[in-house]
């Protein structure tokens, strides 16, 4: 097939096939920056608000500000005056900006009730920000049992998030009370519904599983520990969470990428032997190689998942096409790509197929598309390197010039391996990450959790744990035990017992 006609017009790659566009490998909301808090808001807003897309975020911030020091102090309608609420803003709840920001001007505020998502956080403070809380809503629909089970959490979290007299602490009800006095009237509080997403449904239904499944579970009980915390703690718990699984969910679908397209390539070389649909479903599930391995530098493993998610991603839409072009359907009335029963089946029709189908050809085709778009497929620009700026800004630490706040990010899964600027960036958990993690493993035990049930749950979202990176020298195991979460004890088999960190309503600390 001629390459040029294959070619999008803007990046350079091939037409995304229908087959392709409608199915789980697609990803979408395509990731771009993100902290962690501009996903927490982002999804604060698209549960819990109507009247506040993305784009108009920074501009409801700009009028905030401005409302502020052109208003009059009434305090019949306002309970604090406008210069105490300013430095309120100004300061209690100031968000560090990243060093490329210092000399910006815009309201940056950390989410802790559910207004301050109206006026800040956006991935953009320009008008065509994307969707952070769409891939969220996504992530709910693929760890779903079904759209029903996706729906009532989804529903739980807006009335968790809600902040209430008898739940909230008064520094939480103070500050809703006077973002509510000042909410435009064109903002409503109310939950925002979701329609059932069809592709992900046949995803589900053939057995499909992804670090989404796990997220669910963990979800559910970081919305029941609220009330045994402030609401600061708390919602720095949620937003751990939420990071850990948006990025889980970016390194599942390129490795799913990369996982479908290699099959699909031994079929056309010729393998004798393709795997089952279990072995293919284990293949794209998150099993026990994971993304990455607790410690490890994690700069190049990003790079390389961009840049092979990318290669995949044109090569498995160029062989679309070219089997539309050739008349060769390679599941017929359905979408092969659409579960892994669906992508094994494709596999054995393309092995079929091959004295039709060059492999050779088809690897010439999509190495033109690679060395023709060099710096796209150094993931120096577009699609690679948004992925990149991603995961390393959702997952990593918060990376801040502004004095005394450079410990002010403890919710991250990645950290810079030294304090200079070139310092490499290395797979560990925060403090708040450490804690998620402990009170998540520990809810799902029916008796004591263990260390090797803490590396096993970290593994389900794709990093590897081992039982010598808890009980050795590595920076995990002394913060365990720093943090009093561990106690060495014959039942735990070679590790240790971990102990829940919080008691909730009715429950008796371990």
């Amino acid at each position: 097939m001629p390459i040029e006609q294959v070619k999008e017009d803007a990046s350079g790659l091939p037409k995304l096939h229908t087959h392709y566009s409608n199915s789980f490998l697609h990803m979408r909301p395509a990731p771009e920056y993100a902290s962690g808090e501009v996903v927490l808001a982002s999804f604060i807003r698209n549960i819990c608000f109507s009247g506040v897309p993305e784009s108009n975020v920074p501009k409801n911030g700009s009028d905030l500000s401005k409302r502020i020091n052109r208003e009059k102090d009434n305090t019949k309608e306002k309970k604090l005056a406008n210069d105490s609420w300013q430095t309120v803003i100004e300061s209690s709840l100031k968000s560090p900006k990243q060093p490329n920001q210092s000399a910006r001007r815009f309201l940056q505020i950390y989410p802790i009730v559910p207004d301050c998502a109206i006026y800040s956080s956006s991935a953009r403070l320009s008008t065509n920000s994307w969707n952070p809380g769409e891939m969220v809503q996504r992530i709910f629909e693929f760890g779903a049992k079904n759209h029903a089970d996706a729906k009532n959490l989804w529903k739980k979290t807006f009335e968790t998030l809600a902040v209430s007299d008898n739940k909230d602490d008064p520094w939480a009800l103070g500050l809703q009370l006077e973002f509510e006095r000042r909410r435009p009237e064109k903002i409503k509080w109310q939950l925002q519904d979701f329609s059932e997403n069809e592709m992900i449904k046949i995803w589900r239904e053939g057995g499909g599983e992804s670090p989404s499944t796990r997220f669910m579970s963990d979800m559910d009980q970081v919305l029941n520990l609220k009330e045994a915390l402030t609401r600061r703690q708390w919602i720095s718990m949620l937003e751990c969470l939420l990071r850990l699984a948006c990025g889980a969910h970016v390194l599942w679908l390129c490795r799913a990428n990369i996982v479908t397209y290699k099959l699909f390539l031994d079929a056309l070389r010729g393998e004798e032997t393709l795997p089952t649909s279990q072995i293919v479903r284990d293949r794209l599930a998150v099993n026990s190689q994971g993304f990455w391995r607790y410690g490890q530098l994690a700069g190049e493993t990003i790079e390389n998942f961009a840049r092979e998610y990318l290669e995949a991603r044109v090569g498995l839409n160029a062989l679309l096409h070219l089997t539309d072009d050739m008349n060769l359907e390679i599941i017929k009335g359905s979408n092969p790509l659409d579960s892994p029963d669906s992508i094994q089946l494709a596999a054995t029709e393309l092995q079929k197929s091959r004295g039709k189908l060059s492999y050779e050809n088809h690897r010439n085709t999509v190495r033109a598309v690679v060395d023709g778009n060099p710096r796209l497929f150094s993931v120096k620009k577009g699609i690679g390197s948004n992925i990149k700026e991603f995961l390393r800004h959702c997952l990593g630490q918060r990376q801040t010039t502004e004095e005394g706040m450079k410990s002010y990010d403890q919710g991250y899964w990645l950290r810079k391996n030294g304090y200079h600027n070139s310092a490499k960036w290395i797979v560990s958990a925060g403090p708040v990450a450490v804690l998620l993690l402990v009170y998540c493993c520990s809810k799902r035990t029916v008796g004591p959790a263990t260390t090797d049930d803490l590396c096993r749950h970290l593994g389900e979202y794709g990093i590897t744990l081992k039982l010598d990176d808890v009980t050795g020298t590595g920076d995990l195991g002394p913060t365990l035990r720093r943090m009093g979460l561990v106690t060495d004890s014959p039942d735990a088999e070679g590790g240790m017992l971990i102990r829940n960190p919080f008691r909730t309503k009715g429950e008796k600390h371990t």
